[in-house]
């Protein structure tokens, strides 16, 4: 079955608007899109100013006035120029129910850390050393960052800190490709979202 993501497009240039959580700390950023996936969190995707990191945001996270800051600029682009806003984009199939494997083997067979546990225990896990296995997402070379994924759960890996070769390894893969990864590095929680990290890589090692 094809799987579709559906992706609230911002018909012309990014708006920039400063981004605001529920716990009052923000930061100035351009909204690049708003995606909705099956399943998952609502969220926002944002290219921070001062870093130019691009990552995603759940819009649960953020405070009345920036949805509010949000609705206002998405009008304004819809008067200037009405589009659909809502559009079916497929990306290559995956069979979740037969995981993607390499050398018949899938990141369940690895004794690994789980993202799924970073999340429930943030405290615990913020700026541990981890080594995670799982299947590459979407990369952002603007960011230097891609994200990986084990099942349902995701997490982004900022790979700025890696050397010239494996920077060009990341940058070759194609999106989406559920090539199967090994990701040694540190966990660095959000300031801005309660349960959200990134892994800041020391080693990236595509396993064919």
């Amino acid at each position: 079955m094809k799987r579709i993501i559906f992706i609230f497009l911002i018909p012309t240039a990014l708006f920039g608007i400063d981004i605001s959580n529920k716990q009052g700390s923000s930061f100035d950023a351009e909204i690049m899109e708003i995606i909705l996936l099956p399943g998952r969190e609502e969220s926002i995707k944002v290219r921070r100013n001062s870093d130019k990191r691009i990552f995603s945001i759940p819009l649960n996270s953020l405070s009345d006035q920036t949805l509010i800051s949000i609705i206002k600029e998405q009008a304004k682009l819809n008067k200037a120029a009405p589009a659909p806003n809502l559009v079916a984009n497929p990306i290559k199939p995956k069979q979740r129910n037969k995981p993607v494997v390499a050398n018949n083997k899938s990141w369940k067979d690895f004794d690994s850390d789980k993202i799924i546990d970073f999340r429930s225990n943030p405290l615990r896990w913020n700026g541990k050393t981890v080594n995670v296995f799982g299947n590459f997402g979407y990369k952002s070379s603007v960011g230097e960052s891609f994200s990986m994924e084990q099942g349902d759960d995701d997490i982004d890996v900022v790979y700025k800190g890696l050397s010239r070769r494996e920077k060009e390894e990341v940058l070759s893969q194609e999106n989406f490709s559920d090539a199967l990864i090994k990701v040694s590095g540190r966990l660095e929680k959000h300031s801005f979202s309660e349960n959200s990290f990134d892994i800041i890589a020391k080693k990236v090692e595509f396993l064919k």
